[in-house]
């Protein structure tokens, strides 16, 4: 394994710095398949292009599995980002503000359960 292999497995670098690793070594494994496959067949050359075929499948397993963990990565930062600006709002709001607004809701829900009620003695 390469240093580099390396220090990916250890966990030095993250997802981001990761991904352009990853697809360099596909791109070097695709091009060690093409060199083999220009020298006369052998059983060895065939049994090398065998292990860079395996290999440039594992780093595109990888590849698209560390590009999903990035975008999960950006949306949970997406939902907390919201989440915070959600309690901003909520903290600038003030008593008077908060009870109008369960007032409100409380009128809502109450109509709600009216209605329903009246159509359960409709039926």
């Amino acid at each position: 394994m390469s240093i580099i292999e390396d220090d990916i497995m250890d966990g030095i670098l993250n997802d981001k710095e990761k991904l352009p690793v990853y697809e360099t070594l596909l791109e070097i494994t695709e091009k060690s398949i093409e060199l083999i496959k220009e020298k006369p067949q052998s059983e060895t050359n065939n049994k090398l292009i065998k292990m860079r075929e395996r290999t440039r499948t594992n780093y595109l397993d990888v590849i698209q599995q560390t590009k999903e963990r990035i975008e999960l990565k950006e949306l949970k930062e997406n939902i907390k980002t919201a989440i915070d600006k959600i309690n901003e709002v909520l903290n600038g709001l003030n008593y008077r503000e908060i009870k109008t607004i369960l007032n409100s809701v409380n009128t809502l829900v109450e109509s709600r359960l009216q209605n329903v009620n009246l159509n359960l003695q409709n039926q």
